[in-house]
């Protein structure tokens, strides 16, 4: 998780040294010389610079033993919240390979059965007709493009992962170059984790809004997650579709709320202006 604090030191360090060399520069430029009094000075910068240094260090070792302890924490709190449940991740935007890993590990040590994660692909394989022709076929439709085959596409992509249906389905659209997929598709999920948000173009309304809205039709439990840095936020397009929201599944504190908010939690939480809280109540507060 990035540390502001560590970031504003670190260049605080940086401009203080250019400060110094610049101030030596301009002097002996000047003058030819440093006198006294501006040797003390310079003498009183290098201990500040030195200070800062050292808090710098001290800042860095705070996060890693953070970092540490979040990893030991994240299990307890969320042990057995998801007890058998049968979950699925589908990711509608460019993520992190440790970011992904992180949700993943989590969502098993919840105690889950995690039966698959469906990332898509930044084309969806729409910029080649032979791919438009593909998925056409799959979908059993005919001529469809743009928005259109968007809607229809995620509209069933929801469908036959709720039920289950069919890993031959998945298994096409990848080979149609519309999804990447992983796992088990063959078996119901109760819950599953969106994860969206957009550095590029927003198609929230065209993907991930008919892709949840087949999804909770058919009575699965829906959460809307993104990370913290992401440029377009989908918050409030999820939160009209009334399913629960974490705006930093980057964070732990974002996916320790992702799982106590499908475990019997519901809420938005996070650190953007659409977040209520932060995080649910921990048991025993």
């Amino acid at each position: 998780m990035f540390d502001f604090r560590y970031h504003i030191i670190s260049l605080v360090a940086v401009f203080l040294a250019l400060g110094v060399g610049i101030f030596m520069g301009t002097m002996v430029a000047e003058k030819g010389v440093v006198n006294q009094q501006e040797k003390a000075l310079i003498t009183k910068l290098e201990k500040d610079f030195d200070a800062l240094r050292e808090e710098n260090r001290v800042a860095s070792e705070d996060m890693k033993q953070a970092g540490m302890f979040s990893k030991e924490i994240i299990p307890m709190v969320v042990h057995d919240k998801l007890y058998q449940q049968n979950v699925a991740i589908v990711i509608t935007t460019n993520l992190e390979d440790e970011e992904k890993k992180a949700l993943k590990t989590t969502i098993e040590q919840a105690g889950a059965n995690l039966r698959s994660t469906t990332s898509l692909t930044s084309e969806l394989g729409f910029n080649k007709k032979d791919n438009l022709d593909k998925i056409n076929t799959i979908l059993g439709t005919s001529n469809l493009t743009g928005n259109q085959l968007k809607n229809r596409m995620m509209s069933d992509l929801g469908k036959q992962l709720t039920t289950g249906q069919s890993q031959e389905f998945f298994q096409s659209l990848k080979d149609a170059g519309a999804i990447r997929i992983d796992g088990n598709y063959e078996t119901p999920v109760q819950i599953i984790v969106v994860v969206g948000g957009s550095d590029n173009d927003v198609t929230v309304d065209d993907v991930d809004t008919p892709f949840i809205k087949e999804a909770l039709s058919l009575g699965v439990t829906v959460l809307g997650t993104e990370t913290s840095t992401v440029k377009n936020s989908y918050m409030t397009a999820y939160q009209r579709l009334g399913i629960s929201t974490v705006d930093n599944i980057d964070t732990s504190s974002g996916l320790v709320s992702s799982i106590l908010a499908v475990s019997g939690q519901p809420g938005n939480y996070g650190i953007k202006s659409t977040a209520k809280r932060l995080m649910p109540v921990l048991s025993g507060q």
